[in-house]
This record gives C-alpha cells, structure tokens and sequence, in this order.
C-alpha cells in the first residue's frame, strides 16, 4: 500500500472513531441522564394510586439488578397493567436494590405514579439514581473527545484536499 493510501485509511478510521465515540456518548448522556430526568420532571404533576403488585423478580444482567415488577392499578375506573418500575431500567447500589425487593415482593401494594393523559405509563418509583446519574459524566468525555476527533478528521480532510487542489492548478 502506498503512503497516500494509509493516509487516507488512517483519516477514515479518525473520522469512524470520532462518530463512534460522539454518538456513543449521546446515546449514553441521553440513557443515564436526559431522559430518566425527562421522565421525572414530567411525571411531577402526575397523582398517585394504589397497585396491587402481581409478581416481583430480581435480574441481574449485564447492566447491573433489574426489578421485573408487573403490577395492577385502576384509573378512572378501568383496570390498568404496567411493569414499569422507574426512570432507570436497573438499580446500581445493592442495598436499595434489596430494600426495593422484599418490600414489593412482601407487601404486595404499593403506589403508583399515573400519567393522567396516558393511563397506561406509571411509575412505582421516582427516586433518583445517582451512581447511574454519575455515568453521564464519562459519557461527556466520550461526547468531548469524539467532537475533538471529529474536528481534526476535518480538519486533516480540509488540507487534504486543499494540497490536492492546489497540485492541479
């Protein structure tokens, strides 16, 4: 291979990595943070009822425990089911994680949070979490750093084509 052709493979993988790490980084800002404090902001003004929970099971993936919670609550006067527990699809500190666990797996009621222009979404939890919250801050850094790559694979790209240009003329 010559050495303009490694040039050009090696501003390529630049620019992957760049768009790789920027978007990695989005996605993740927007799963540890933007949008579980989307959902709790909105869910602020949403009134509480009381659910019958109809089965609790703790699983432990790749992310970390997750409560698989199905429960059953009434809303205006029709039936409703959910599983959804709250903003965040699993719970990093362990002790909250147990705490959490046997209080729904014994006391089979609770309370539930219910969006009153979609009955259907609710919410048996709106606690914050904050080693989940804590993750946007690397994915920030992914954010920066895939921007700064980014910046320089258009930057390299630019006078590329610049002294190719200009090698023409």
């Amino acid at each position: 291979m010559s050495t303009r052709s490694n040039r050009v493979m090696a501003r390529l993988g630049l620019l992957l990595l760049a768009i790789i790490l920027f978007a990695g980084g989005l996605l993740a800002v927007w799963q540890f943070l933007a949008g579980p404090m989307l959902l709790l902001w909105r869910s602020q003004d949403w009134p509480q009822v009381p659910v019958r929970i109809e089965s609790v099971q703790s699983v432990v993936g790749m992310e970390g425990r997750e409560l698989k919670v199905r429960y059953l609550y009434y809303y205006d006067d029709k039936a409703y089911h959910s599983e959804r527990y709250g903003a965040y699809r699993w719970l990093a500190d362990a002790a909250a994680f147990e705490e959490k666990y046997g209080e729904l797996l014994y006391t089979r009621s609770a309370k539930a949070w219910v969006n009153p222009q979609a009955p259907e979404e609710a919410l048996l939890n709106r606690d914050i979490s904050w080693p989940v919250l804590l993750l946007a801050i690397p994915a920030s850094a992914m954010i920066f750093l895939g921007a700064m790559l980014l910046w320089a694979a258009m930057a390299s790209a630019s006078e590329f084509l610049r002294r190719k240009v200009s090698a023409r003329c």
